[in-house]
């Protein structure tokens, strides 16, 4: 099937202007070290309606979704004080499925021994998602930020990895109900809300000794200490000047027109 795939990519537009050359797939451009596992996992991934999803840009707030939607979900598993994420990695613990489970085309053959339900994480925008995902009742949870601080936020981690607690409405009993594991009124009484917002604030994760090394994640990955930076909203005003914010908002505004997302800069309209 490998060379099932390498045929595909032969026919797929390129563009290798940058240091890595990226690959046209489903109207979305995929890095050299993602397409592989993309094109794997729209072939082979069957979807199981339990399934939970956690889709978004890389440096979006996908590391601090990752402890949160983990924690809720697992919390009658792994109570608060007892978490996974103090030891290990989020990234080990939510796996992205093109870039870990299908790296570089392989075919995992341990994904329906996961817990239940299983948690998959993904860069891949919607229309690139495997069908069965699409077909299926699974739910996917999306996750953005303003482009101008994830510019800022991506800049600096591919600095560091050499290849945030965001302003958002969200609260965590919103999500805890759509990922199908809502607090109970006794949970809620004995302080669990509490207490996995305390595990997963931005200042508690940046600080764990997990989090801190400047180990690799995994073989050949980013070190896990290039995970965590600011997590401020508005900090890419420290970063870039004003005629390449109003460059940028612009281009936002042409590109998600429509779409009903509105990005919260908090930069006193941006003067």
């Amino acid at each position: 099937m490998n060379k099932k795939i390498e045929e595909l990519i032969a026919t797929l537009p390129v563009d290798s202007e940058g240091s890595v050359p990226l690959y046209q797939f489903k109207g979305c451009w995929y890095p050299s070290f993602a397409i592989r596992g993309t094109i794997a996992s729209n072939l082979h991934f069957t979807a199981q309606d339990s399934d939970i999803f956690l889709a978004s840009c890389p440096k979006s707030g996908t590391t601090w979704m990752k402890a949160l939607i983990f924690s809720i979900v697992n919390r009658n598993r792994h109570p608060p004080n007892e978490s996974p994420l103090l030891t290990t990695h989020h990234h080990n613990l939510i796996q992205h499925i093109e870039i870990q489970h299908y790296l570089n085309g392989n075919i995992p053959e341990n994904l329906d021994q996961l817990p239940k339900p299983r948690l998959f994480a993904t860069h891949s925008h919607y229309a690139s998602l495997p069908h069965s995902v699409t077909n299926s009742s699974c739910r996917i949870v999306y996750i953005c930020r303003n482009p101008l601080d994830t510019l800022v936020s991506l800049y600096h981690f591919l600095r560091s990895s050499k290849i945030t607690q965001q302003d958002m409405d969200l609260t965590y009993e919103k999500l805890a109900k759509f990922l199908g594991f809502p607090f109970s009124v006794e949970e809620e009484n004995e302080g669990l809300v509490e207490e996995i917002s305390s595990l997963c604030s931005f200042e508690n994760l940046k600080n764990l000794e997990v989090n801190r090394s400047d180990k690799p994640t995994k073989p050949g990955g980013p070190p896990a200490n290039s995970f965590y930076r600011k997590g401020e909203v508005g900090d890419f005003v420290n970063h870039l000047n004003p005629s390449m914010v109003e460059k940028l908002v612009t281009i936002t505004q042409e590109k998600f027109a429509g779409s009903g997302l509105a990005f919260k800069y908090s930069v006193d309209n941006l003067h």
